[in-house]
């Protein structure tokens, strides 16, 4: 449920000579310990855990930024998403465990500025993808789809993203599998500044110290009803609803979807008209509903089966 965080702490470094380390003075340049010695301590540093990706930022001595993914951390794998309360805490403590060797964690975290609500999904993700093109979030204005690719896409509003795509894929790719498709999913909400103090702080003011799974869940499944696209019949009855049915079949004129074609020769001011009209004419027959698929009280059921290639 909870994927990446980044969070502020002050833990002092003891270790320059792991190996399963990478330290560097910038992003670029790899920092090399003088044979056994423990060095200098560079007035700012960085430093990666090989397998785990377990990031550091600090100065000074002491780390005062990390960044990983807590399933990653828990089970070398982020496919395999954390489940429970037990869960998260868990890989929290494993997280200490392993930043043990280099530094010293005592001081626990302080608190969070990035934290990445995901679960996963058995779909048709570019069918998914096609039906929320025209989303746009309560009381922002603006169309913030950005595609990456026929499975992927992300939304992005000031301290709210959503993202999108087929996680099978992106898993065949990174194996060298080339191009494919998968029925697996992913939907990620990643919470920051004033957002994240809003929906996961005490109070909003305050970056979250401790992540509860109830309330993180809790706050997931409100975003996704904010953000979920209105259903409409299957036939279309005006050009609105035409376009919106051309765009979620995925078909593209001169690399363009219908509704950018037709709207492309049109006065800004018209354009967004045009626009918000056809963001209202989504299909029923892509029957994704977030208020049915996302249970109140919990998750759906996870999904423990490998994604089937396509």
């Amino acid at each position: 449920m909870i994927d990446t965080v980044k969070a502020h702490v002050d833990w002092p470094m003891t270790n320059w000579l792991a190996d399963d380390w990478i330290f560097s003075e910038n992003y670029d340049k790899v920092f090399h310990p003088i044979k056994n010695e423990v060095v200098t301590a560079p007035r700012k540093f960085y430093a990666t855990h090989r397998s785990l990706q377990i990031k550091f930022e600090g100065r000074q001595g002491s780390v005062n930024t990390v960044k990983c993914s807590l399933p990653r951390v828990a089970s070398g794998d982020n496919s395999k998403l954390l489940r429970s309360q037990e869960d998260l805490d868990a890989s929290i403590n494993t997280l200490r465990e392993v930043c043990a060797k280099i530094c010293n964690p005592k001081g626990g975290i302080q608190h969070f500025k990035r934290v990445d609500l995901t679960l996963d999904f058995k779909c048709d993700p570019a069918a998914v993808i096609a039906a929320h093109r025209h989303c746009r979030y309560p009381g922002t204005s603006g169309d913030k789809y950005r595609s990456l690719s026929e499975s992927s896409a992300c939304w992005e509003y000031s301290g709210r993203r959503f993202a999108f795509y087929d996680k099978g894929r992106e898993r065949a790719m990174k194996n060298g599998d080339g191009e494919c498709t998968s029925n697996i999913l992913r939907v990620e909400l990643q919470l920051k500044s004033s957002v994240l103090k809003s929906l996961l702080g005490k109070t909003w003011a305050d970056y979250p110290k401790k992540l509860d799974f109830e309330e993180a869940y809790a706050s997931y499944r409100e975003q996704l009803l904010s953000f979920a696209p209105p259903l409409m019949v299957a036939n279309p009855k005006n050009k609105y609803q035409a376009l919106a049915l051309l765009d979620s079949q995925g078909v593209h004129v001169h690399g363009q979807l219908p509704s950018e074609l037709f709207t492309s020769h049109l006065k800004p001011r018209t354009r967004l008209a045009w626009r918000k009209q056809i963001s209202k004419a989504h299909l029923a027959e892509v029957s994704w509903n977030w208020a049915d698929i996302l249970p109140e009280q919990a998750p759906p059921p996870f999904i423990d089966s490998p994604p089937q290639i396509f």
